[in-house]
């Protein structure tokens, strides 16, 4: 290849209202222009109207188009010299590239641009899940502190409760005791009583003796 001539990469922008046709005769110009300095047109791909990244000669979307070319190194700056007087063209560059590039076309981008977006996605998705994690984490942190701290209350109340019925037990074990010394002659009372003999038997069994000494005929009176 001549030292003069190389490969370049452009990228042309179009008014987006021109209509079908019109764009059509506007691009056939330009592939003049680049043919007719002794420049070849190796690939071309048509993107159409697309929104604009920011607002160009106050127009919000515009046709684009990128051409993968090679030409001389002095006709590329007449070239954007009747790009730029252009009223048609609303942006343009002109990219110098390896002797190996190949066009990088819009189905290619749009392939990366899905990737991107997938990868976004499941960043997004990743730092959300993270995120909920941890909220669960400090909400169970936090039902944890919560029991803890009701355990700790019905403790303290059961402590306290025990030490407001405990003079109460002490009166009921010392009334008990009373009770117990003033019962105890009753029961020694009664123990007397069980251990004495009974008068009416004792005077039963006297009768007894008589009446069997009366009736033996061994004794006389």
């Amino acid at each position: 290849m001549d030292k003069r001539i190389a490969k370049y990469e452009l990228m042309l922008i179009l008014m987006p209202d021109m209509g079908e046709s019109k764009t059509a005769e506007e691009l056939q110009e330009v592939r003049e222009q680049i043919t007719s300095v002794g420049g070849e047109i190796l690939e071309e791909d048509l993107w159409g109207v697309r929104k604009l990244a920011y607002q160009i000669k106050k127009q919000e979307n515009g046709y684009y188009v990128v051409l993968n070319l090679t030409l001389g190194t002095d006709e590329v700056h007449e070239l954007e010299k009747s790009l730029i007087l252009n009223p048609q063209v609303i942006r343009h560059l002109a990219m110098r590239v390896s002797d190996s590039y190949t066009l990088k076309k819009l189905a290619d981008y749009e392939a990366e641009w899905e990737k991107d977006d997938i990868e976004s996605k499941k960043k997004e998705d990743e730092e959300q899940e993270r995120k909920d994690g941890l909220k669960k984490t400090v909400k169970k942190v936090k039902e944890v502190e919560e029991v803890k701290e009701a355990v700790k209350v019905k403790e303290e109340e059961v402590v306290e409760k025990k030490e407001e019925e405990k003079p109460k037990k002490e009166v009921k074990e010392e009334k008990e005791e009373e009770v117990s010394e003033e019962e105890k002659p009753k029961k020694e009372v009664k123990k007397k009583k069980e251990e004495e003999p009974d008068s009416r038997s004792k005077l039963d069994e006297f009768d007894e003796k008589l009446r069997s000494l009366i009736n033996d005929p061994d004794i006389t009176l």
